[in-house]
């Protein structure tokens, strides 16, 4: 078994590094599509209390898999605009700092199809 899978090791570590010597091979990323944003929201709206009843809900069934006491709200980010997040419940906030402390950062594995 261990001999098994070394051996997928040794040879997915070929294939990369193959991949990488070969011309043409690299995978080069492209630049993202334009999106054309039709309009623009003109202010904050608040709805309900922050958070939400839907925010809440979501909330207690986050935290059953992990802990949830730092997430204020849920964002859709289907209708957040510009520097305006809209979450769950409807509230459409200003996002001042385009949240920054939420970026994700770290590393993008490539994956490999059929391996």
């Amino acid at each position: 078994m261990a001999s098994m899978l070394l051996a997928r090791h040794l040879a997915c570590s070929f294939q990369h590094s193959y991949r990488l010597l070969v011309p043409g091979s690299r995978h080069i990323s492209q630049p993202a599509a334009k999106v054309d944003v039709e309009f623009d929201y003109d202010g904050p709206l608040m709805k309900t209390e922050v958070p939400g009843p839907r925010s809440r809900a979501l909330m207690k069934q986050l935290n059953i898999i992990q802990n949830a006491e730092a997430v204020h709200f849920f964002c859709n980010y289907e209708e957040s605009r510009g520097n305006y997040l809209v979450d769950v419940d409807g509230n459409r906030m200003l996002d001042l700092y385009s949240q920054i402390s939420s970026v994700p950062i770290g590393k993008s594995w490539e994956i490999t199809p059929g391996i």
